[in-house]
């Protein structure tokens, strides 16, 4: 009897933990057992093609099966299963498949399209340098995969941007130590310089961190400043900026946007600089309104200072320069400096520097250069 089928199965899930030696490795089976206890093909294959079980589900039409047995099989091989990486990369290959096939408000934490190009990135990251040329299949399979979605990626939608840096903030500050991120320190001497050359009183009346993250940036900003503000998506990112005593005057959970355009409706007072390190790389048709945003909520001869990505191809500008913005395969833009300081001009917001960086920070293991740019707003004609 099938409730019969589904009790050994249960049982020999249990089993299994002498064999494999993990608990973790048994409840992951356990839990996808549980979810589809009636479903023949994962029942057949669980403990020997998880994988094979993903895909015909998938060929059936069963989407939520086989995310479900994908993502269980991605698990497994991530914690003990003896998988090597092209096979990992093949599993998030199909993932991408599965993610792409589901209607994109299905997902939680963003779209499914986002995290269907996150899947394919995944993909690439886990298949080895040496085996390009010897098995290239996952690796053309994503890159193609990867290629034909970013057309429709406008921006990283917020939800995709809150749930990527709630699952990262326990970690964030040792990656990005690692990674050699030079942003905050970089965008604090070119606010300081740019307040002393222009006669500002320092330090300033109020600063906002805007994307402050665990407040890496608060760190060097705090000295320039009365009053610090610092506004971030991420619960998780603002509880670690809590933990940084006498850094932040106000924190806020919010999206950029929403913040500056709701700064302005409540009349509050402007601030007198506004530093983004390594957050506009994220943005992508809204970086003209988040320009314009930024304009309103600073007081006239106010900074805003931020960081952008230079893009990885490097005929990319000369191709054409008028090239706005593209996906990177990161899933973060990089942008057209002169395109964002002609979009930031129209805004009331003038170029006072314009710095190339070699080197932002590391990712991947490759350099990822960028350009630092400090604005000044101007009177607004409101």
């Amino acid at each position: 009897m099938p409730a019969n089928t589904g009790t050994i199965a249960h049982v020999e899930a249990f089993g299994l933990l002498g064999f494999i030696g993990s608990l973790v490795v048994a409840l992951l089976i356990l839990r996808y057992l549980l979810l589809h206890p009636s479903t023949p093909a994962a029942q057949s294959h669980f403990d020997r093609d998880l994988p094979g079980a993903a895909q015909s589900l998938f060929d059936r039409g069963d989407l939520p099966g086989a995310l479900d047995a994908v993502q269980t099989a991605i698990e497994l091989a991530e914690l003990a299963m003896p998988v090597g990486r092209v096979q990992l990369a093949n599993l998030h290959v199909l993932q991408g498949r599965i993610l792409e096939a589901l209607p994109p408000s299905r997902c939680a934490g963003g779209t499914c399209t986002e995290h269907a190009a996150n899947a394919y990135r995944r993909a690439l990251q886990h298949t080895p340098m040496e085996m390009m040329e010897v098995d290239g299949g996952s690796k053309r399979a994503a890159s193609d995969a990867l290629e034909r979605i970013s057309s429709r990626l406008t921006g990283a939608s917020a939800p995709y941007v809150e749930a990527l840096f709630d699952e990262y903030a326990e970690t964030f500050d040792d990656s990005l130590g690692r990674l050699g991120y030079l942003a905050p320190s970089l965008l604090a001497q070119a606010v300081s310089n740019a307040l002393s050359s222009s006669h500002h009183a320092s330090p300033v009346g109020s600063m906002l961190d805007a994307g402050c993250g665990t407040g890496l940036a608060g760190i060097h900003l705090r000295p320039l400043t009365q009053r610090l503000v610092g506004v971030d998506l991420s619960a998780g990112m603002i509880q670690k900026a809590k933990a940084r005593e006498s850094v932040y005057d106000e924190l806020v959970q919010a999206e950029l946007l929403s913040f500056l355009q709701a700064h302005r409706a409540s009349n509050r007072e402007p601030f007198d600089a506004i530093v983004a390190a390594d957050v506009l790389n994220y943005l992508a048709e809204s970086m003209s309104d988040v320009m314009s945003a930024a304009a309103h909520a600073l007081v006239d001869g106010g900074l805003m200072a931020f960081t952008l990505e230079a893009p990885t191809d490097a005929n990319l500008s000369e191709r054409t320069s008028t090239w706005q913005w593209t996906v990177l395969p990161s899933g973060r833009y990089a942008h057209n400096a002169s395109w964002v300081a002609e979009e930031a001009s129209r805004h009331g917001l003038e170029l006072l520097s314009r710095t190339p960086l070699p080197k932002l920070r590391m990712d991947g293991g490759k350099v990822v250069p960028g350009t630092m740019m400090v604005l000044v707003r101007r009177r607004l004609v409101v």
